[in-house]
């Protein structure tokens, strides 16, 4: 399968509609340049840093400047031929793929280990297949890491007092998914497809100056949007929390721009958001990388 093949994230693109002012902190040399024997180091050395936060801040670093291509993963030659792209791959990355590789770079010790959690957070319970791919942003991807135990939801903490989240969900099955504008790029069997509800909680977007302070270094942030007619996801983007000089940015691999990964400065990336009409954006979910799953 292309590059050019995508599914439910695909929906990003449109919610990246306006190009902000981005702002990156380039790394010495970015993993898309490093041997395997670089790459292997540097996933060493980021386990001196203790706190998961700090490490996944850390260890993403060399991530900013790689280009942005849209589906850029998939089962390589190892899987049933419905999606050949690399299964590891550091040269370009999505939204999605980045979060994922963020993930498996801080929680691995070497790179053969980063290389098999990213199986494991890529696929569930790290079953390689396509029709297994947390292809699903809300039903799949948040609720399946969430229930084996890599993450867990912190939007509620972060909201505090100040703030009540609102819920954002969506109902799939497999009547609303053929009649989606997801099935043609998707060619997912019957059983493949997640069935129910599937909801997950948000800060309105106005409200997020408000929290901003409580935000933390390596939090998966995901972009909520409003309902929209044959679109079966409300998250259509993400990235990670930075934390740099008393400031945080929004580290994300951007359909925008100079289309890489890029450090956005918060009141940017909410400026940028709130220009976003033809899927307006509602709001924000957070989530904390927990580790690895005993």
């Amino acid at each position: 399968m292309s590059r050019g093949f995508v599914g439910p994230w695909a929906m990003r693109a449109v919610a990246l509609g306006v190009t902000g002012i981005l702002a990156s902190a380039a790394p010495a040399k970015r993993y898309l340049d490093m041997t395997d024997d670089e790459l292997n180091q540097a996933i060493v050395s980021a386990h001196q840093v203790k706190d998961l936060g700090q490490r996944i801040q850390s260890v993403t670093d060399p991530f900013v400047g790689t280009p942005y291509v849209l589906g850029n993963m998939g089962e390589g030659p190892d899987g049933d031929g419905r999606d050949v792209d690399p299964r590891f791959n550091v040269k370009t990355t999505d939204c999605t793929t980045f979060v994922e590789h963020a993930m498996a770079f801080a929680l691995a010790s070497d790179l053969p280990q980063a290389r098999k959690t990213l199986d494991a957070i890529r696929y569930s319970h790290g079953v390689v297949n396509y029709g297994t791919r947390r292809h699903w942003p809300e039903a799949q991807w948040v609720k399946g890491l969430a229930e084996e135990g890599w993450l867990e939801d912190a939007t509620a903490r972060i909201a505090g007092k100040d703030v009540t989240p609102e819920m954002a969900t969506v109902d799939i099955d497999n009547k609303t998914f053929l009649a989606s504008a997801h099935a043609k790029s998707m060619p997912l069997k019957p059983e493949e497809v997640p069935k129910g509800s599937f909801s997950v909680p948000f800060i309105p977007m106005a409200a997020i100056p408000k929290v901003a302070a409580r935000l933390e270094a390596g939090m998966v942030i995901n972009i909520v949007k409003a309902p929209k007619e044959g679109v079966l996801v409300r998250i259509s983007h993400q990235g990670l929390v930075v934390k740099r000089g008393g400031k945080v940015f929004i580290r994300n691999a951007s359909s925008v721009g100079s289309k890489s990964v890029v450090d956005e400065p918060l009141d940017a990336f909410l400026e940028r958001q709130k220009q976003a009409k033809s899927w307006p954006t509602v709001g924000f979910n957070f989530l904390k990388v927990l580790g690895v799953p005993k």
